[in-house]
């Protein structure tokens, strides 16, 4: 079975009709290839977890892929819940953790593959949405789409410009102003919080980036250099 999320079956149809995805068209033509209703809402992570337990989200408890934390309202991921450990050993400004923080898979119902394994059928699970932490199966299995970052989130991002940068609180990434000496710019990408310190303070690695020319440069980060070009991915 091979899904594909956002598909639309009539654009595909249509290019498979144009001749445009041989490939596919093997698939289709080895199996079956038809419309499937979506849920309401109709978004990955409500329609992933139907898929996969069969059932509707007032079952499977995926309603978005965001929801809220009951102590306080805040918005939490809809599809794990982290909790930190609170017994910790204080030493002047550094704290020691007894223990690791725990994850909680937060959608309900029975994956069909675990039923499978229940009958003594293997199967290999590879990038299925709201799978993680992975449930004991008979079978392997490989998460996607809704595994938490080390910072509890589903991913941010940092941007460095040498430009000015004007506030926005509603921004979810960084954005960083660097100053480029030469051709050389040198900043720190953030990471999660250090659970050693007890002020609120991320963890920081050091990172300095090469102008070549107008059209490439290297990176340079943790004693390894990388080549960067326009238009390609690093």
């Amino acid at each position: 079975m091979l899904g594909l999320d956002g598909m639309d079956y009539a654009l595909t149809e249509k290019l498979l009709s144009d001749g445009k995805l041989p490939n596919f068209a093997r698939l289709r033509d080895q199996g079956h290839f038809g419309p499937l209703s979506s849920t309401t809402p109709p978004i990955s992570p409500v329609a992933w977890s139907s898929f996969q337990t069969g059932s509707n989200p007032g079952k499977h408890n995926i309603f978005d892929f965001l929801t809220y934390d009951r102590r306080n309202y805040h918005p939490q991921l809809s599809s794990v819940d982290i909790r930190e450990s609170h017994r910790k050993i204080t030493l002047g400004k550094v704290q020691l953790p007894l223990g690791g923080s725990s994850i909680r898979l937060l959608r309900k119902g029975k994956p069909f593959w675990i039923t499978l394994g229940d009958s003594g059928i293997f199967s290999s699970i590879l990038r299925v949405p709201i799978t993680f932490p992975a449930e004991k199966f008979h079978g392997v299995q490989l998460s996607a789409m809704c595994v938490p970052d080390l910072n509890g989130t589903q991913g941010t991002f940092s941007f460095y410009t040498t430009q000015a940068i004007e506030e926005d609180a509603h921004m979810v990434g960084h954005s960083v102003h660097v100053i480029r000496q030469g051709n050389t710019i040198e900043a720190e990408l953030s990471g999660p919080q250090d659970p050693y310190r007890r002020a609120d303070r991320a963890l920081k690695c050091p990172f300095r980036v090469i102008v070549e020319d107008e059209q490439t440069a290297s990176l340079e980060v943790n004693g390894t250099r990388h080549a960067l070009s326009m238009g390609a991915y690093t």
